[in-house]
């Protein structure tokens, strides 16, 4: 008998048993997990997206050159490429 009464207070939409800061009531979390385990189960839901790396454009190093305001025909050191980027960083986020 309470095995029964626990599964109608779950089910129930009159009654919300918890309430979350975010305001969803017991009821609607398992609702939402019961979807997600079903679409999981299905093969609906793949989360292969996480798993991308999201930055799969290359740029050329004329282009990376064109971006640090520097002379692609010119060879650069490494500390000199680095001011140039300090430099470009300084006018977009000025401290």
């Amino acid at each position: 008998m309470r095995k029964i009464y626990i599964f109608f207070a779950i089910c129930s939409n009159d009654i919300p048993l918890i309430k979350t800061k975010a305001g969803l009531s017991l009821l609607r979390v398992l609702r939402i997990w019961t979807l997600l385990r079903v679409l999981k189960n299905r093969g609906d839901l793949t989360l292969k997206f996480l798993n991308q790396n999201l930055n799969t454009q290359t740029i050329s190093v004329e282009e990376a050159y064109k971006i640090l305001n520097l002379d692609p025909k010119k060879k650069y050191t490494k500390n000199e490429v680095l001011n140039s980027y300090k430099n470009i960083m300084k006018k977009i986020h000025p401290t």
